[in-house]
């Protein structure tokens, strides 16, 4: 049963997210079951390190899903900052200063030897699916992935054999770091000044 939804607060190309109206700590995030590969790779996700009681402050917290004969989808934590929205790694490129980008990447390194040391397999890791949290001086207080988990393969083997695993790491970090380095070159080529 598809529970009762709250505002849209975000659109991909087969997931919708809403919030929860009787929960402002959690949302909802939706898919058509003609639509649902990814949605389905996300709860198969969550639902292994729960499992295994994998536990990493670099993702959201899972609260199950539910489905009907038109949708599935699950709940999962709301990452807000204090204005009430999330912002990603690639909107903060935008507006941070040299300092904050230095610290953004000692974050990201961090979040990569989070990603190695337990094994969490990444699909589509990018500067728009890593939100950050702010302090009230601009500093990082949290990172969270909040899309492109879990594997795409029919046959999970990184997900099964840590050595395929770290292989398939290194090939989405690679990937992710490349994509990374373009926005952040592309956006200090718009924006030129000096940033202190």
């Amino acid at each position: 049963m598809i529970p009762r939804l709250g505002q849209i607060i975000g659109k991909g190309n087969s997931k919708i997210c809403y919030l929860n109206p009787n929960n402002p700590l959690t949302c909802f995030k939706i898919s058509k079951k003609e639509k649902c590969k990814e949605i389905k790779r996300d709860i198969t996700f969550f639902t292994s390190i729960n499992k295994k009681k994998i536990f990493s402050k670099y993702l959201p917290k899972y609260y199950g899903s539910f489905e009907d004969s038109r949708f599935i989808g699950y709940e999962q934590e709301l990452f807000w900052n204090k204005e009430g929205t999330a912002m990603t790694v690639l909107q903060f490129l935008t507006v941070a200063s040299d300092q904050q980008i230095q610290d953004l990447e000692n974050e990201l390194e961090n979040l990569k030897n989070e990603l190695f040391r337990l094994n969490i397999i990444v699909s589509d890791l990018a500067p728009s699916n890593i939100a950050i949290q702010l302090d009230q001086f601009g500093k990082i207080t949290r990172m969270v992935i909040i899309d492109g988990i879990g594997s795409s393969e029919l046959i999970p083997i990184a997900k099964l054999i840590p050595l395929f695993g770290k292989l398939k790491l290194n090939r989405e970090w690679t990937k992710f770091l490349s994509r990374y380095k373009y926005f952040k070159s592309a956006f200090k080529a718009a924006n030129p000044t000096n940033k202190k």
